[in-house]
């Protein structure tokens, strides 16, 4: 995920995801938690409202979501997405830069902008007063911003600073070519831009694909009202509404192809990641991931403590930091481990990282199976703890073909794994072909063919 916070005195980039409305409106409540609510308004486009509100805080966090990830970019397009996101808080029609960053800060909000490979989220956090001046100020930036040419260069400089910091990053770097090796095209893409001319026509129209069609742009909200948020919603969009856009975004279905990439740069350490196919968000294979996840482990449980988790034991023979990560998308995932150590030892590293996803094909013992259940509701419960985190959760499914889950419902699918389910995924993986990424001194990193 790519994120700009956008200070009180600086302007960057947003995106907008609308989601449903409440004249069908569902709620599911669950003890403990927040209700999900969701809803479609009708005009002037068919629209996605949802919301979760605990009702006991003053803080509110608006999002307008947008299908305008880099998988959307097509081969003329790599980067627009990177642009969009970054033309986002510039002056729009109605304001200037300016303006925006001064009565966002008399507010006391602050506003951001976050991009992942399939969405563009446009974010706002304020006082739960502010809740129409925040929708209309989103509205305003999604449907019109102006894209001056005198901005333009601002614009390009924050694209470039973005993408240096991301390509001097190892695990940055280790990400893009892991998907690249792994998905080649659509979620191949990168998400950061590289140095060219891009016509602000073109990054307009790209933004116009989504807010011109209802089932691309949602709206979503943690700490607001479900029906004051469909009524604001509503009113705000039958007058900042602008279509125009010739045609909508379309997504290919996603192919796994697996791989290698080795990149040769200037390292101390020698980095290695190692990914397999699973499911797509929400999916029985994505909840059976998260718990394979939190099996295999790599951080320890105490501060100073080595680890008592599978990938923690093997760190801790061969020198080596080793994480398991997990990536779920609308109709796709990635399972993986990523290794940092020596030259020396990031053969024996990535080999026994592997062995040990073999060993949980085998089967899982009682124990381990009650303890991973455990930390991956935890993992999730923690993930979900700030009110953006739950708004672009929420978003993502709102964009997406499945029901929305909220944090009750995530708790659920996870107690329903059986470790029948986990052992049977990591079989399935392992009888895949790896996407495996070597970067560092490559000459002494391990080959795909060697693990």
């Amino acid at each position: 995920m790519l994120s700009t916070p956008l200070k009180a005195s600086s302007t960057t980039t947003a995106s907008l995801r609308v989601a449903a409305s409440a004249a069908a409106a569902s709620a599911i409540r669950t003890a403990g938690y927040a209700s999900v609510a969701r809803a479609s308004i009708k005009s002037p486009i068919a629209t996605n409202v949802v919301s979760t509100d605990d009702k006991a805080s003053q803080a509110s966090v608006l999002t307008i979501a947008l299908a305008t990830g880099s998988r959307a970019e097509q081969p003329s397009q790599r980067g627009i997405a990177h642009h969009l996101k970054n033309w986002a808080f510039q002056s729009t029609k109605h304001r200037t830069a300016l303006r925006i960053a001064r009565e966002t800060e008399i507010l006391g909000g602050a506003l951001s902008t976050s991009l992942t490979r399939e969405h563009l989220f446009l974010t706002a956090e304020f006082l739960r007063k502010d809740l129409y001046f925040f929708m209309d100020l989103l509205a305003d930036v999604a449907y019109n911003t102006a894209h001056n040419p005198y901005e333009a260069n601002n614009v390009n400089h924050l694209i470039s600073v973005e993408s240096d910091r991301a390509f001097e990053n190892p695990e940055a770097v280790i990400n893009e070519a892991l998907h690249k090796v792994a998905f080649r095209a659509g979620l191949g893409n990168s998400l950061f831009a590289i140095p060219r001319n891009v016509n602000t026509a073109d990054v307009k129209k790209f933004g116009q694909s989504a807010t011109s069609f209802g089932n691309k742009i949602a709206i979503v909200g943690s700490g607001v009202d479900a029906s004051e948020l469909e009524q604001v919603s509503n009113a705000v969009l039958s007058k900042r509404f602008v279509g125009g856009s010739s045609g909508e975004v379309t997504t290919q279905p996603s192919n796994y192809f697996g791989g290698e990439s080795r990149i040769d740069a200037s390292s101390s350490e020698g980095h290695v990641a190692v990914a397999y196919p699973t499911g797509p968000l929400n999916s029985a294979h994505d909840f059976a991931a998260q718990v394979l996840k939190a099996h295999l482990g790599g951080e320890p449980a105490t501060k100073y403590g080595l680890g008592a988790s599978p990938l923690s034991k093997v760190g801790s023979k061969t020198s080596a930091s080793i994480k398991s990560f997990a990536f779920n998308y609308s109709d796709a995932g990635l399972f993986g481990v990523r290794i940092r150590s020596a030259d020396s030892n990031a053969s024996a590293a990535t080999k026994g990282a592997v062995e040990e996803i073999k060993k949980a094909a085998e089967g899982i013992s009682a124990d381990d199976f009650k303890k991973a259940v455990a930390r991956a509701k935890l993992n999730a419960v923690s993930a979900l703890e700030s009110k953006i985190s739950q708004v672009e959760f929420l978003g993502a499914q709102a964009l997406g073909k499945g029901e929305i889950h909220g944090v009750a419902e995530v708790l659920s699918k996870l107690d329903s794994v059986k470790a029948a389910d986990v052992s049977k995924l990591a079989a399935t993986m392992t009888k895949s072909k790896p996407s495996v990424v070597a970067y560092g001194n490559t000459f002494g990193l391990p080959y795909a063919d060697s693990l």
